[in-house]
């Protein structure tokens, strides 16, 4: 009987000390891990243009050099991206930093940066392939990141109180910190599917960028994709009519352009039947009225909705990352319906308020814009600015 107590005593003390060696070597790694981070995040990040992509792509077939050579320039320029946002997701005030999600999306950042940092650079075929890997699965792991970003400041309100939701939605620094982030995000995600995209062979395109991209078949799409998330919430949806310049054709990223419209083109749709129904007219539904226009030096695309605007004190607050008039979701386990929008981003229906925000970046990160103009009581007018890739050297991929 004391031969077992004995035994007993024993396992359970060396059970201690591996669990006491096993945490100190976890907190010798993670903080071994953070002062690498840090030390990454302090070196300069590598301009890369739309034109160069377009140009060295369309140039030399994707052959394995050409492969390797991209794959060997990512495994330099990612984790210096993932470095700085990593280091910064430590830094957020109010205690934004310590939330469950905002911690698992630094955890993320941390966990590809050792992926990354920890496996060969890539010198040949296979080792391009494997480095594929890791960032096709960074790719799909980081799927969630606006989402799980957005649940972390509600539960950042949640612990300071509800007194304090205006000043959190409209604190200066979030809102710059934000843009940064999701900035950031918009470019890394760029540069890892336009790799991976050079694996295909697809005549007519240079990784992610299409050589001949209509946009008004990128509209179409997303008219399709809005109108059925539409009818899923609402069970009907208005008519969306395109004008103009439909010939039109540009060297341009689809998927982008494709998210700006699904978000532009889902809050008309959800305005005018909101609208219509409080005013008993469901079944007369007003069209929203799409104008392309083919400027010098942009592509102008006008989504014009009878939906009742927004009054004009709350403009600014379209722009930030907590203004919805739509139902929040409880979390990303529970989010509103998605659409699927390409490898690059997905973005629910409504509610968490980050759209017209992340969309007005998805433009400007390639030199374009978006603007809203109100008419309250009427409708709105969204203009789209998509900068013309082909006569463009400043289009940087977003740093």
């Amino acid at each position: 009987m004391m031969m077992m107590m004995r035994w007993r005593w024993r396992v359970a003390g060396n059970a201690a000390k591996l669990y006491r060696r096993t945490t100190r070597r976890a907190l010798c790694v993670s903080s071994f891990a953070m002062k690498e981070i840090r030390a990454f995040a302090q070196k300069p990040q590598t301009d890369v243009t739309l034109r160069a992509m377009f140009d060295i792509g369309r140039g030399v077939p994707s052959s394995s050099a050409m492969l390797v050579q991209s794959a060997a320039f990512l495994y330099e320029e990612l984790p210096i991206r993932l470095a700085k946002r990593a280091v910064e997701l430590t830094n957020l005030p109010y205690g934004l930093s310590n939330t469950p999600s905002v911690k698992k999306v630094q955890a993320l950042y941390v966990d590809s940066f050792i992926k990354i940092t920890s496996s060969p650079k890539p010198t040949n075929t296979n080792s391009e392939h494997a480095f594929m890997k890791i960032i096709q699965g960074m790719l799909q792991r980081h799927r969630d990141v606006v989402q799980l970003m957005a649940v972390g400041i509600k539960e950042l309100k949640a612990t300071l109180g509800n007194n304090n939701d205006q000043f959190i939605d409209e604190c200066p620094y979030l809102q710059d910190f934000l843009d940064r982030f999701y900035f950031s995000r918009i470019g890394i995600r760029v540069l890892i599917a336009h790799h991976l995209s050079l694996h295909e062979s697809r005549t007519g395109w240079v990784g992610i960028i299409q050589e001949q991209c209509s946009p008004a078949e990128v509209l179409d799409d997303a008219a399709t994709n809005a109108t059925e998330t539409c009818e899923r919430n609402y069970g009907t949806a208005p008519q969306v009519i395109v004008k103009g310049a439909t010939d039109l054709r540009i060297p341009h990223i689809p998927d982008h352009i494709h998210y700006i419209l699904y978000e532009l083109l889902k809050n008309s749709m959800r305005a005018v039947v909101e609208r219509y129904t409080d005013l008993g007219k469901r079944d007369d539904l007003p069209p929203i009225e799409v104008i392309i226009s083919d400027g010098d030096d942009d592509i102008v695309m006008k989504v014009a909705d009878c939906g009742g605007g927004i009054p004009r004190k709350d403009m600014q607050k379209v722009w930030t990352y907590a203004y919805s008039t739509a139902p929040t979701p409880q979390s990303v386990e529970d989010p509103a319906p998605q659409a699927s929008i390409g490898p690059l981003l997905a973005a629910p229906m409504a509610g968490f308020g980050y759209g017209l925000p992340i969309s007005r970046l998805h433009a400007r990160a390639f030199k374009g814009d978006l603007i809203l103009i109100p008419m309250h009581g009427y409708g709105l007018d969204a203009y789209l600015y998509l900068c013309k890739l082909a006569t463009s050297d400043a289009s940087a991929v977003p740093t």
